[in-house]
């Protein structure tokens, strides 16, 4: 016979994995994105940010993403006594080879695509809007907010 302590919590005395999920969920998409939304908004307007497809707004969302993320990780951490590094791929390998693969293979599926688009008329390219130090700026600023993506 089960008690309804059984439906959620398992022999090791710990939530089951799918209510633990479950409040993953509601930690990460819920909860934490409430209170840290006023945050984000006053950087958002102490940074003079506009609402349009820029690093800068990319970074910050998908920053604040990052730290949502990083929170409800250590708070399962601390939960389950595990170390908040177990959860993530070893640094070792996100370092290696296969990671500089799965760059090269993401580079040429947006080459790949760009160039469809140019092939059957969906975009058009009349030169570039920067030049120089502009230039090297812009991509360097993508080029950070893509590593926060």
């Amino acid at each position: 016979m089960t008690t309804i302590a059984n439906v959620f919590f398992g022999p090791d005395k710990l939530l089951r994995p799918h209510w633990r999920a479950l409040l993953y969920f509601l930690l990460t998409f819920l909860a934490l994105p409430y209170l840290l939304g006023p945050v984000a908004k006053a950087i958002f307007q102490a940074a003079h940010l506009r609402v349009a497809l820029t690093p800068a707004l990319v970074a910050l969302s998908d920053g604040e993403s990052f730290i949502v993320a990083l929170i409800a990780t250590g708070l399962f951490a601390w939960y389950e006594a595990r170390r908040i590094d177990s959860y993530f791929m070893p640094v070792g390998l996100a370092l290696s080879r296969r990671t500089l693969e799965g760059m090269a293979a993401g580079m040429a599926l947006a080459a790949g695509a760009g160039l469809g688009m140019l092939a059957l008329g969906g975009m058009q390219i009349h030169g570039l809007a920067l030049g120089g130090s502009a230039l090297l700026m812009s991509a360097i600023a993508w080029l950070l907010a893509m590593v926060l993506v």
